[in-house]
C-alpha cells in the first residue's frame, strides 16, 4: 500500500463533534445513554421494497438497516435511526472538552471522523474539525490512504453497519410499541421523534427481536410532486399532526 490519496488526522479535543448534533446510536448503546440520564431521538425514513434490486450495492446497504412496513398497498423499507441528543452539547462533554466516558463512547464516535456510509467519501472539508487537526505531524493516526481505510477503523465500521444490520426490526418494534408510525421519505427528509425519556425505556424493555412486518405506516414528504408520485404507487401519506416534526433533507 503506498500513500497515495492519505489522509492523516489527529484530534486536537476542540469539541466540536460533541455538539449541536443527534448522534447515532445502536440499540444497546441507546440504551445505555438513556441509563446515564441522557435523551435519544428517533428519526424515521422509508423508502419502497424493491427485491429485484437486492443485487445493487446501495439498495443492499439501505434496505439491510431498514426493517419492513407496510403503507397503503405498498411494502415499505424503514429505517430507524436512535440518536444520542447532543444539544447543545453531548451530556458526556466535560467542561474540559474532555470526554467522560470516553471508554465507552458509542461506535460512531470512536469511527469518527470516517464515514459509516460507503458510499459517501471522507471529505475533510465537510467535518467539524479545524485545519490543524489533519496532516499536521508525523504522528498524526493515518485514517486513509490508496482509496482504503485504516485496518482499525474498517473493524469499527463494519461493527456498525453489522449492529445497524441486526438491530433493524427491534428498532421498529420499539417505534411500534411508542405508537411512531409517520416516516419521511429517503432522500426527502425525515421524521424526528423525541420520546419522554421513560417512556422509551420501557419500550426497550417491551421489545422483542421480532421483524415487525404488519406494521402500517404513513409517509411524510416536502413537494407536490414527489407527493403524486408516492400516491400513484399506493403509498398512504400522512395528513395530521403528531409527536413528530418532519426535517427536510440538508438541513
Amino acid at each position: 500500500m503506498d500513500n497515495a490519496g492519505a489522509v492523516k488526522f489527529a484530534c486536537v479535543g476542540c469539541g466540536a463533534c460533541c455538539r449541536g448534533r443527534f448522534v447515532p446510536l445502536t440499540r444497546d448503546e441507546a440504551f445505555a445513554w438513556l441509563a446515564r440520564g441522557g435523551d435519544v431521538a428517533i428519526l424515521l425514513e422509508a423508502f419502497l421494497l424493491e427485491p429485484a434490486r437486492s443485487h445493487e450495492p446501495r439498495y443492499a446497504h439501505d434496505s439491510g438497516r431498514a426493517g419492513v412496513g407496510r403503507s397503503g398497498s405498498a411494502d415499505l423499507n424503514v429505517i430507524a435511526i436512535f440518536a444520542g441528543v447532543a444539544q447543545p452539547q453531548c451530556p458526556n462533554l466535560g467542561d474540559d472538552n474532555l470526554c467522560a466516558i470516553y471508554a465507552e463512547r458509542p461506535l460512531v464516535c470512536r469511527i469518527y471522523p470516517m464515514e459509516i456510509n460507503p458510499f459517501i467519501p471522507l471529505n475533510p472539508l465537510a467535518k467539524d474539525c479545524p485545519p490543524e487537526s489533519w496532516g499536521r505531524a508525523d504522528s498524526d493516526v493515518l485514517i486513509a490512504t490508496d482509496h482504503r481505510v485504516n485496518p482499525e477503523f474498517a473493524a469499527l465500521i463494519e461493527a456498525s453497519r453489522e449492529a445497524d444490520r441486526r438491530d433493524a426490526a427491534s428498532k421498529l418494534s420499539i417505534c411500534q410499541d411508542l405508537g411512531y408510525s409517520v416516516a419521511g421519505w429517503k432522500g426527502n427528509g425525515l421524521t424526528l421523534y423525541l420520546p419522554e425519556r421513560q417512556r422509551l425505556v420501557e419500550a426497550f424493555s417491551a421489545a422483542t427481536q421480532r421483524q415487525v412486518i404488519a406494521s402500517q405506516w404513513t409517509v411524510q414528504v416536502q413537494g407536490r410532486a414527489l407527493e403524486d408520485s408516492l400516491q400513484r404507487r399506493g403509498i398512504r401519506l400522512n395528513d395530521t399532526a403528531g409527536e413528530h416534526v418532519f426535517v427536510p433533507a440538508g438541513q
